[in-house]
């Protein structure tokens, strides 16, 4: 259970590059907020992270 998100760095297009899956450990984050993320996993295409608090 939790509130998951899908976002990218500043420096990656949406055409082109990979996304960033965001468990979110704050239930105030709203779809295009700008957060910290902690890089938990990188695989071949995306990454998953954490929000950080």
């Amino acid at each position: 259970d939790g509130i998951f998100f899908i976002g990218r760095s500043y420096g990656e297009a949406p055409e082109v590059d990979p996304v960033i899956y965001i468990a979110a450990s704050d239930e105030g984050l709203m779809v295009d907020q700008t957060c910290l993320v902690r890089l938990i996993e990188a695989g071949e295409y995306d990454m998953t992270g954490v929000t950080q608090i």
